[in-house]
């Protein structure tokens, strides 16, 4: 499915900018980083969520394992799949590193008939963050013997809080070079025209089908943030700079000012804590 918007003069497809494999593959370390971060926000994100023991849960887009691992901890199977290989192969590591035995890792494209094969019937889908792309109500019922998780951000979604992060730390030069590292254009990428986006299509094709079946959403935000203790403030400073991608062309000085305003002293040691809010939707398929 392509999904498109409107960018001042010009139509972007969302679906060439957020469904590239090559995209997400050179994401995956980045993402991989930014899961250590989230690791509070991920618990009460999984506390909303309608989980037991003897649960089998398919994780829709799993990207690094994000979700995956901490869900194998309170379910009987984990299928955790991504069309990224890269995503794939550091979720297994992380899988692997926790001990989550009860984890399948498999590459898949929800968004190709073809492998709709590969997909199985399990008793929840978790879908988080427009992973693996737009879906049906028939498709989730067709996969989802019980229920469907449905996760979205809603105020500061990892790019956009990178580049908070690292607003006026590259140089015009460094951004020729790596065109990556231009910030988003706050009008045209706003969290907001996203959500939209977002809501048009839920509105069109899903809200509208489950209101008309009578299904009750069941809905949650949750304030997670990204979140850093370290013993020094330098700690911090050489952990988090890792997410601009390319360290070396970061000017420290404007990145540290940056990161001051994220920075604080509890107990003795230092923390970082950047907020971020996501919208935790669930209902049931049969």
């Amino acid at each position: 499915m392509i999904i498109t918007m409107k960018m001042k003069n010009k139509e972007t497809l969302l679906g060439d900018e957020f469904f590239n494999k090559n995209k997400w593959d050179e994401e995956a370390p980045y993402y991989a980083l930014m899961n250590e971060l989230e690791a509070r926000g991920t618990d009460l994100e999984i506390a909303c969520l309608p989980l037991k023991s003897e649960y089998t849960v398919l994780d829709l887009g799993c990207g690094p394992g994000r979700m995956t691992v901490p869900i194998a901890k309170k379910t009987k199977k984990v299928y955790a799949t991504d069309f990224s290989e890269k995503m794939i192969e550091i979720c297994r590591e992380n899988c692997a590193r926790s001990k989550a035995e009860n984890v399948d890792c498999f590459v898949a494209d929800w968004q190709n008939p073809d492998d709709d094969a590969l997909f199985p019937e399990v008793d929840v889908i978790v879908q988080a963050r427009w992973s693996g792309g737009c879906s049906t109500l028939e498709k989730y019922q067709k996969k989802a013997r019980k229920y469907v998780v449905i996760i979205e951000w809603m105020k500061n979604p990892p790019r956009m809080a990178r580049d908070l992060l690292f607003q006026n730390c590259f140089s015009e030069q460094s951004m020729e070079l790596h065109p990556e590292l231009r910030p988003f254009d706050a009008e045209s990428y706003s969290s907001k025209n996203l959500s939209k986006t977002t809501k048009e299509i839920r509105d069109q094709q899903l809200k509208k089908k489950l209101r008309d079946s009578g299904i009750t959403v069941h809905k949650n935000v949750v304030e997670e943030g990204w979140l850093l203790y370290g013993d020094t403030k330098e700690e911090i400073v050489e952990t988090i700079i890792k997410l601009s991608r390319n360290p070396e062309l970061v000017i420290r000085e404007n990145f540290e000012k940056n990161l001051t305003n994220y920075m604080s002293q509890e107990s003795g040691r230092w923390k970082f804590y950047m907020p971020t809010w996501s919208k935790v939707e669930w209902f049931k398929t049969r």
